[in-house]
């Protein structure tokens, strides 16, 4: 009986798929289905969704189990990569495989257009989308803004004269989030990380002694960027990890200025010391904490669902309504974090996430659109990365020149 049920199940989600409707579902024989089934153009949409998390992985097997009982057109295969490379492995597999998905962060997108041969090769197809609390608009695809604040006392430091200054950073992770803040200084030509392409040697080199806490153990702690940290390293650092590591980090004076998320700074603006902070501006002024819309260093990105260019139109049309409008009983299971996992706020997507946020154009869906030019030109410079637009106007007068020596 149990196999019988099963069989129904995936008949019934195959003729929904097959008609093209979550919800209209004929009471007719089962080799009318299996006549509708051979015959019909359309069929139910079979993804891969790629996980490399431990918790994503329980997350997506139940929302696998839930399209199939939902009514649905969509057929989820979960596959999991929690050993094997870590979010890279995923936007590789994407890359690699037509009716692949995955959920990776703005840094991790950005890796993958990088890393295409064409960058427009994995696309975006849904952004996470927020409440609108805090100082977000819903449907903005931004989640936060990074800001840099100033430590009392020190009305006098500029953006432009931050050689040698100490710095808080929340946590170190390979093409990270710390990197958005950081890209600024390098974009701007204030340090120039050309000589090794290794932001994290960049800003231990232009900054004094400093605080960047790493779990990975990926920096020598005898390098000065560990120097500030409470232990005077950067590995096994816990007292200034996180963003509100970072402001403790500011407020014991082992740093004149913490880069940290905007959410963070605006939670000690009405506390005491919060009078006393102000945010580090981009024209070399200081400004009061909620003057951050004309005082920050970038926007964070919400985590983005990325495809492979080469799926279907109608492929990615219904994914996107599936997971945009899911069934009732998916819709206790996707935003669901503490099911899966009692540490982690975030299990595929984000716990703080209501909606997902659909990308109606081609246009949207290019990576460097959902990214924002200011992020990917912050981080381009410090990674070394020509674009291909200066490529495209430095060619034509460089051919010129070259036909010019050619004919003498």
């Amino acid at each position: 009986l149990q196999i019988l049920s099963r069989v129904k199940q995936w008949y019934q989600r195959r003729v929904r798929g097959l008609l093209c409707s979550p919800v209209y579902m004929p009471d007719i024989p089962m080799i009318q289905l299996l006549l509708l089934l051979l015959l019909s153009p359309c069929s139910a949409l079979e993804v891969i969704w790629c996980v490399y998390r431990p918790a994503d992985i329980g997350k997506c097997e139940d929302l696998a189990i839930a399209y199939s009982q939902g009514g649905t057109s969509l057929d989820i295969k979960c596959e999991d990569y929690t050993n094997k490379g870590g979010a890279e492995s995923c936007w590789t597999r994407v890359l690699d495989g037509r009716n692949t998905i995955t959920v990776i962060d703005a840094p991790e997108i950005y890796k993958a257009m990088r890393a295409a041969t064409d960058e427009s090769s994995i696309r975006v197809a849904l952004g996470e989308d927020y409440d609108g609390s805090g100082k977000v608009e819903r449907g903005s695809l931004i989640h936060d803004y990074w800001v840099g604040v100033v430590a009392g006392g020190r009305s006098d430091l500029k953006v432009s004269e931050m050689r040698g200054e100490r710095i808080c950073l929340p946590e170190y992770e390979n093409y990270g989030a710390w990197e958005t803040a950081m890209g600024y200084f390098a974009w701007r030509g204030w340090f120039d990380p050309s000589e090794r392409c290794d932001p994290l040697w960049t800003v231990t080199r232009y900054f004094g002694n400093s605080c960047l806490p790493d779990r990975s153990g990926a920096i020598p702690d005898h390098w000065k960027i560990c120097a500030a940290c409470s232990k005077g390293t950067c590995s096994g650092e816990s007292l200034y990890l996180g963003q509100r590591g970072a402001l403790t980090c500011l407020s014991s004076g082992a740093g004149v200025v913490a880069f940290v998320h905007l959410k963070a700074a605006l939670s000690v603006y009405d506390s005491p010391e919060g009078s006393t902070l102000k945010l580090l501006c981009r024209d070399d002024s200081q400004s009061p904490i909620d003057g951050w819309s004309g005082c920050n260093f970038g926007a964070v990105r919400t985590a983005g669902l990325v495809y492979n260019s080469n799926m279907a139109a109608g492929d990615v049309s219904t994914l996107q309504r599936e997971l945009a409008n899911p069934p009732v009983n998916v819709q206790n299971i996707i935003f669901n974090t503490e099911k899966y996992s009692l540490t982690e706020k975030k299990v595929i997507f984000s716990g703080e996430v209501t909606s997902l946020h659909v990308l109606q154009s081609e246009e949207s869906r290019d990576p460097r659109t959902y990214l924002g030019e200011e992020y990917v030109a912050h981080k381009d410079a410090l990674h070394c990365v020509t674009s291909a637009a200066a490529l495209q106007v430095l060619s034509a007068p460089v051919g010129m020149l070259l036909m010019i020596v050619l004919l003498v």
